[in-house]
C-alpha cells in the first residue's frame, strides 16, 4: 500500500480493517509512507494553492498507522513453545532426528493447521539445513516449517529469545528462511540470473558443453585458470612431457557430435578431463614456433592447449593449418582398422558407408591408392553429385544409405559374391544389411559406436564363411600401445605426397560460428 493524497481523507481504522479482510492467512502488507516533502513539492503546492499537510502531520499519520496496526487489526505470531524448537547439528543427528520425525507425523495427521516449527542451526556453515528444509516443505504440513541458520557458525549453543531483536523481527516477518550472517539478519531468495552473468572477456578459451545431450549447452569457457605444466600423468599411468601449443585450427569429428547430443556416453577418459569436446588440432608450439598437428583426449577446440609431445608431429610443408586439422582423427582410425587390422590388399573390393563424410573421403583416398574396387553409400542427392564430381565415383556404384536396398544392389554388382571389406558406420538394420554384404573371408570394420554401446547382437552363422568382425575402439588402442602415434605418423609422412593421405573437402568456420 502506498499512502497517497487520495487516501488522506479516509478513516485509517476502517481502511486497515478492509485491508486485513482482503489478505489471506499468513499474508503480508507492505506499506510506503511519506515522512517529509521535498522543497520543489512544497513550492509547487504553494503555487497551486492546494491544502497539503506539513512534515509534522506526515510523521503523525505514520505513527497513527503503526499504532492502529499493532493494537487493533494485525495479529502477532505466537511465541513458539520449546518443543517446537529443534536444534539441528551435523555431527550428532541422533539427538534431533527422532524429534523431527515426530513433528512431521504430527503435522501430517493434524486436522487443523499446527503451530510453526523452528529449526535452529549454528554448528557449521555447511550443515545441510537448507536442503533439509527444502525437503520438509514438500511434506504434508510443510508450510509450517521455519529455520534460523547462523552462517557465522560459531559452534556454541544459540540462545533463542523471540522477545528481543533480531529474533523478534524474525518471528514477526514469518519468513521460512532466516539467515544470520556477519551479525545481520537476512533470508534466501531464488533469483533468475541474466544469461550472461558468468561471462567474461578472455583471449584464452575453449569449447565445452554445460549440458550433455543438448547442443544448446555448447559455449566458450575461460581457459586462463588452467595450469600451464611441463609434464602430466597420462591415461596409461605414465608420465608424459607436454608443451604449450597455440591452436590455429581444430577438427570437429562425428564423435564430438555424438557426445554433444548424448547419442553415446563418455568413456573412461572423463576421469582425466572435464572437457571431451575436440580431439584434433593444428597450431604452433609456443616454445619453438614450429607448426605441429596432434590429437588429445579433449579440449582441443581452443585457443591453446597443454599438448603431449608424443601425440604431435610436424605439419608437412605443403599442408595448411586447416588441411592438417582434417587428417589425424580419420586417417589414424583407417590406418589402424583398415590397413593394420583388416590388412587391406591391392585390388580388393570395398563398401564405404557415409562416403561423403570425413572418414568416407579419407577411405576413398586410401582405397584409390590401393587401386580398390570401390562401392559407396550416401544419404542425399547432393552428396551423390559431390562424390561423382570430386572423386569420379561411377553413379551406379553410389548407393542409398537411408534404407537397406544397398544389400541387394551390392550382391547384384558383385555377381552375388559380396565385397572383401565393409567400412561401417551405420546402425540398426542397416548394420545387419551391411554384414550380409561381405564375401567369403571378408572383413567387417566397424567404426561406429552406437550399436556397440547398445550391445547389439549379431548372428554367428556367417562366421562359418571365415569372415572377420573388427571393432575399432581407438580409445583402447591409445591407452594400450605407447608406440601407436609414432608408427602412424611415420606412415602418414611416408604417404602424404603420393595421394594416399591428403586433406579432404572441408568447411572452415570461425569461433563466433559456434552459437
Amino acid at each position: 500500500m502506498r499512502d497517497t493524497p487520495d487516501l488522506w481523507p479516509i478513516d485509517l481504522q476502517t481502511f486497515m480493517q478492509d485491508l486485513y479482510d482482503s489478505i489471506q492467512s499468513n499474508g503480508f502488507l507492505l506499506t510506503v509512507f511519506r515522512y517529509k516533502f521535498t522543497e520543489p513539492e512544497i513550492a509547487l503546492n504553494s503555487l497551486n494553492g492546494k491544502p497539503f499537510p506539513n512534515n509534522n502531520e506526515l510523521t503523525l499519520r505514520l505513527e497513527k498507522f503503526v499504532t492502529i496496526a499493532k493494537s487493533v487489526v494485525w495479529e502477532t505470531h505466537p511465541y513458539p513453545d520449546s518443543h517446537n524448537i529443534i536444534h539441528i547439528t551435523g555431527g550428532n543427528y541422533q539427538q534431533w532426528f527422532g524429534v523431527l520425525q515426530e513433528r512431521v507425523i504430527e503435522a501430517k495427521e493434524a486436522d487443523n493447521q499446527t503451530d510453526n516449527i523452528w529449526l535452529i542451526a549454528n554448528d557449521s556453515s555447511i550443515n545441510g539445513i537448507i536442503g533439509l528444509m527444502n525437503c520438509l516443505r514438500l511434506e504434508p504440513g510443510g508450510e509450517n516449517w521455519r529455520y534460523i541458520f547462523n552462517y557465522d557458525s560459531t559452534g556454541s549453543p544459540m540462545d533463542i529469545d523471540f522477545n528481543v531483536n533480531p529474533y523478534s523481527d524474525i518471528l514477526a516477518n514469518d519468513l521460512v528462511a532466516n539467515v544470520v550472517k556477519e551479525g545481520k539478519v537476512g533470508t534466501y531468495r531464488h533469483l533468475r540470473l541474466p544469461t550472461d552473468y558468468d561471462k567474461c572477456l578472455s583471449n584464452d578459451y575453449h569449447l565445452n558443453s554445460s549440458k550433455i545431450g543438448d547442443l544448446g549447452g555448447l559455449q566458450w569457457y575461460d581457459s586462463r585458470s588452467i595450469a600451464r605444466v611441463n609434464e602430466m600423468w597420462g591415461m596409461s599411468n605414465n608420465k608424459e612431457t607436454v608443451t604449450r601449443v597455440e591452436i590455429y585450427c581444430s577438427g570437429i569429428s562425428f564423435r564430438d557430435v555424438m557426445l554433444s547430443t548424448g547419442r553415446i556416453p563418455f568413456g573412461p577418459e572423463q576421469l582425466f578431463t572435464d572437457c571431451l569436446i575436440g580431439y584434433e588440432y593444428a597450431g604452433r608450439r609456443a616454445d619453438t614456433g614450429e607448426r605441429v598437428m596432434g590429437l588429445e583426449g579433449g579440449r582441443t577446440v581452443a585457443t591453446s592447449i597443454n599438448a603431449n609431445l608424443s601425440g604431435m608431429t610436424k605439419i608437412p610443408d605443403h599442408w595448411s593449418m586447416a588441411d592438417a586439422s582434417t587428417i589425424i582423427n580419420n586417417y589414424s582410425t583407417l590406418w589402424y582398422g583398415l590397413i593394420k587390422r583388416a590388412n587391406l590388399k591391392k585390388g580388393e573390393s570395398i563398401l564405404i558407408h557415409s562416403a561423403a563424410g570425413g572418414i568416407g573421403q579419407s577411405a576413398i583416398n586410401i582405397c584409390k591408392h590401393y587401386e580398390c574396387d570401390i562401392y559407396v553409400t550416401v544419404g542425399t542427392e547432393d552428396k551423390k553429385q559431390f562424390l561423382m564430381e570430386e572423386y569420379n565415383i561411377p553413379e551406379d556404384r553410389i548407393l542409398n544409405s537411408r534404407d537397406i536396398l544397398f544389400k541387394n544392389q551390392i550382391k547384384e554388382l558383385t555377381n552375388g559374391k559380396g565385397v572383401d571389406i565393409v567400412i561401417n558406420s551405420l546402425a540398426g538394420d542397416k548394420l545387419d544389411a551391411s554384414y550380409e554384404c561381405l564375401a567369403n573371408c571378408g572383413r567387417f570394420v566397424e567404426i561406429g559406436k552406437f550399436d556397440m554401446f547398445q550391445n547389439k547382437q549379431l548372428g554367428m552363422f556367417d562366421f562359418l564363411r571365415d569372415i572377420q568382425f573388427i571393432g575399432v575402439g581407438m580409445d583402447a588402442v591409445f591407452m594400450k600401445d605407447p608406440n601407436f602415434w609414432q608408427d602412424f605418423y611415420d606412415w602418414m609422412h611416408k604417404n602424404c605426397t603420393n595421394g594416399c593421405v591428403k586433406p579432404y573437402n572441408y568447411t572452415l568456420y570461425n569461433a563466433s560460428d559456434v552459437d
